[in-house]
């Protein structure tokens, strides 16, 4: 009998698998860079639109191609079979037609919130590896099953925080790991804006019919998923669809939208690619500019405190664009990401820990003043040193790299678990007006 070369590689890849204690489907997670990656795209709004176009890009580089376009808002669908890369035929309403195609190895998950963690679990369960765009999903369940999915079937799970693809971070985890500023207390890093139009509500010109006959239909019913539990069930309204963001059944808005992306790689920095999970938050802010049908407040400035003695300040604003400096604080000195570089800056109390484990870097020592007597020099709290990137794959490539075996995720499960903890617990901090405390041990959020 005839076999197919991908076939081939198919069956002898799962048996490999099957010996390893992998589950049959996962041979796209074991395959080498010869095989070409087939992504199925979920979710083709604006964003997903987008990431269409980034690994279109990559067809030739990484050995991939776009297999499957899916939305269930028909206008989004052609946007996305017009971009070229996916037949009409391969475009589709029902994303379980993505991940039943035993064709596609990859599923990136572009989705609202409140869908991607049933798509994500669900894609693993296929075989299939998993890129999701941030956060990592809604609901704390949701990332509990999440987490647990990943590692039962050893998956390959990538969560789109760029971030934590600039090496900046992954420097400021290495100085951390040898001492070089200090135990870390304290860390900040916020996303502050100052539009003229409200924040996460951009004008729409299209419009959504519910007939299927129509150009411009919208499957309501699957966008909200109220058969699975995932939001409850309402009439159709064109400000939810189009502005989901805005409104708590779908969305964490601002914290879940921006703040998910600045506290990973906080975590990264200070903790590593595991992050820490969260033991108390408290959160302030409100609507304080913008008073449309929004539930969502248009500031937040959120405090998460973390069993390794380490608090992390948050901010997120539509109302200025002043913003806080991204810091990752040291006994011993201060790491400053600044746009190019990062500044790691002494702390003067402390200037011969800092000089001592920095002897490559810096070059200090001590003189004598006009009255013979032995001072630092340069002066206490006067040096420091620049940390500039070097090459690091974005996340993009990191998660091609990481299907084929060649690398990890630089966002994988532990750190997105940790960090959609922490944002979780911010929303629910201020909805509630309450201090929060997370239960590790029996995965649930408490009162203070």
């Amino acid at each position: 009998m005839s076999m197919h070369r991908r076939e081939f590689l198919e069956r002898t890849a799962a048996a490999g698998a099957l010996a390893a204690g992998l589950p049959a489907a996962s041979w796209a997670r074991v395959g080498g860079s010869g095989e070409s990656i087939r992504i199925g795209i979920v979710g083709c709004g604006p964003h997903g639109q987008e990431l269409l176009k980034v690994f279109a890009r990559h067809t030739s580089d990484l050995n991939l191609s776009i297999h499957r376009v899916c939305d269930v808002y028909r206008p989004h669908l052609n946007v996305a079979s017009g971009i070229g890369v996916v037949p009409d035929e391969r475009a589709t309403f029902d994303y379980r037609e993505v991940l039943d195609d035993h064709d596609i190895d990859a599923v990136v998950v572009a989705t609202p919130d409140h869908w991607h963690a049933k798509i994500a679990t669900e894609a693993m369960e296929a075989g299939k590896a998993v890129f999701v765009e941030t956060p990592l999903c809604h609901t704390i369940e949701q990332a509990l099953a999440i987490r647990e999915t990943t590692r039962r079937t050893k998956s390959v799970l990538a969560v789109g925080v760029r971030r934590c693809s600039d090496d900046r971070y992954w420097q400021i985890r290495d100085d951390v790991v040898h001492s070089r500023i200090g135990k870390v207390t304290w860390s900040q890093g916020g996303f502050c804006v100052n539009p003229r139009l409200p924040l996460l509500s951009p004008p729409y010109s299209g419009t959504a019919s519910l007939s299927p006959a129509e150009d411009n239909y919208l499957w309501w019913d699957q966008w909200l998923g109220h058969k699975w539990g995932l939001a409850p069930e309402v009439e159709y309204s064109a400000d939810r669809f189009f502005h989901y963001r805005k409104f708590y059944d779908y969305s964490g808005g601002m914290a879940s939208e921006f703040l998910f992306a600045v506290l990973a790689p906080l975590l990264l920095a200070a903790r590593g690619p595991e992050g820490e999970e969260p033991a108390r938050v408290v959160c302030g802010g409100g609507r304080y500019t913008i008073f449309d049908s929004r539930e969502i407040p248009d500031q937040m400035i959120a405090v998460v405190d973390f069993p390794s003695e380490h608090s992390i300040m948050l901010a997120a604003s539509s109302t200025t664009d002043t913003g806080i400096e991204i810091q990752v604080r040291g006994r011993h000195a201060t790491a400053t990401v600044g746009e190019h570089d990062v500044v790691v800056q002494e702390q003067a109390a402390f200037y011969p820990e800092f000089r001592s484990a920095n002897k490559d870097r810096v070059d200090a020592g001590m003189s004598q003043d006009r009255r013979g007597r032995w001072i630092p020099d340069p002066p206490k709290g006067e040096v420091s040193y620049t940390l500039s990137p070097g090459e690091r794959s974005d996340c993009y490539r990191n998660f091609i790299h990481s299907i084929r075996g060649e690398e990890t995720p630089h966002c994988g499960v532990d750190l997105g678990f940790s960090t959609m903890i922490s944002i979780k617990l911010i929303v629910e901090a201020l909805r509630r007006q309450q201090v929060l405390r997370w239960d590790a041990a029996a995965g649930k959020i408490v009162d203070a």
